[in-house]
């Protein structure tokens, strides 16, 4: 299904928060540009920790803003659960399989809020509601600052 054009901003940062989550995964996909080291790799979801953490925020805001939402309980419960992976994969003295875990995590969540969450969202959502996530997205003023 074609993604709704409210939700295209967390779509397209999606795209980037894959990109780091494979390349913090020990057989991960690898792509030009990024580290294939382990301490390089720690700095690099030390450097996106943060805006990863914003995101975090804002999707669990614009969950709550639907009604008819059934995912919001789950999806903040991955949260907690990828900042506690987050907040131990940044430290300097991380082990590969720690990244590795948090890697296959990260990546599993958002293939799982892009095919489930979203899709039941476009579904299910109001125009009034898509169109207060839209709001939510612009006026946060998150996504245009980071857009790949």
């Amino acid at each position: 299904m074609r993604r709704a054009g409210q939700l295209i901003p967390f779509s397209r940062f999606h795209k980037r928060v894959l990109f780091i989550g494979e390349s913090c995964k020990t057989d991960g996909a690898r792509f030009s540009g990024y580290p294939t080291e382990l301490q390089e790799r720690v700095r690099l979801m030390s450097e996106f920790a943060p805006l990863l953490n914003r995101h975090l925020e804002l999707i669990e805001t614009a969950l709550s803003v639907c009604q008819v939402s059934d995912h919001r309980k789950q999806v903040v419960e991955k949260h907690v659960d990828l900042r506690s992976l987050m907040s131990t994969a940044v430290d300097n003295s991380t082990s590969e399989e720690t990244l590795n875990e948090f890697g296959v995590e990260l990546v599993t969540h958002v293939r799982h809020l892009e095919r489930t969450v979203f899709e039941n969202l476009q579904e299910s959502a109001t125009e009034k509601e898509l169109n207060q996530i839209r709001w939510l997205a612009k006026h946060a003023g998150f996504y245009e600052m980071h857009q790949l």
